[in-house]
């Protein structure tokens, strides 16, 4: 059997290998672009999870809005279809159109006419369609509605009609468009 003895420097008589500069550097460029390439990976795959987040915040701000708007509607029709009541049962109808005007003048509601139990539109923000057949420019399920119905016809206006009753039986409809609040995402 041979003397094993361990290796240390005093009897290391074997000529070390110099590390070939051309390699290390290769070795050090390959490990920074990897680096590089980590950074960069990483950085896009944030930003996509972060405009994705976005975007399901968005949804869910605009589905709530909706929501919000709904029930706002639904509050807001009670005493508007009793407004209306108390002009009519005064026979007052230049106070409702005064007043249909002044809520037109809002941003958030176009265009409001009054059925009456004959399917006519008796007063109507638009002029032209005062006399006309309410059913050849709304649903019948809208006309004959008996409570606030909301037809989404498109996001950005919605249909909107009420009864309006007096003490013992119905005096008509109420509808207009409403123009619900957008969520707008600030940068």
């Amino acid at each position: 059997m041979e003397n094993l003895e361990p290796i240390t420097p005093e009897n290391n008589n074997q000529p070390q290998k110099p590390i070939s500069t051309k390699n290390s550097s290769t070795l050090w460029q390959l490990l920074s672009l990897i680096l590089l390439l980590t950074a960069v990976g990483i950085y896009f795959w944030k930003d996509y999870k972060i405009q994705q987040t976005k975007e399901q915040y968005a949804e869910k701000a605009t589905e709530v809005i909706s929501q919000n708007s709904e029930a706002m509607l639904k509050a807001f029709c009670k005493p508007l279809a009793w407004t209306m009541r108390a002009e009519l049962l005064r026979d007052n109808q230049e106070q409702m159109i005064l007043f249909s005007n002044d809520l037109v003048k809002s941003n958030s509601i176009d265009r409001l006419s009054f059925v009456d139990m004959d399917g006519k539109i008796v007063v109507s923000t638009d002029k032209s369609f005062e006399g006309k057949a309410a059913s050849s420019l709304y649903d019948i399920s809208q006309i004959r509605a008996d409570s606030v119905l909301i037809l989404k016809k498109v996001k950005q206006s919605w249909e909107v009609s009420t009864p309006v009753t007096g003490y013992d039986k119905r005096l008509g409809t109420l509808i207009f468009n409403y123009k619900p609040a957008v969520f707008e995402e600030k940068q």
